[in-house]
């Protein structure tokens, strides 16, 4: 299994392969969040697009 750890938006995203090939994403600071997809880039992409609307989510609250 492969793990990535990426910076995203101020926060450290962590990316993990499953056996299967498909990936999932957390942001550990951020635990309501998680993605998942067949690709890393499609998870990356997911997660960017995430983490704004939590943010946002946020400011409202």
């Amino acid at each position: 299994m492969s793990e990535v750890h990426v910076k995203m938006a101020g926060y450290d995203a962590v990316f993990e392969q499953a056996v299967d090939g498909s990936w999932r994403g957390t942001v550990p600071d951020l635990p309501a969040i998680l993605t998942s997809g067949p690709t890393l880039g499609e998870v990356k992409a997911n997660m960017q697009e995430t983490i704004g609307l939590w943010l946002e989510n946020a400011k409202r609250s």
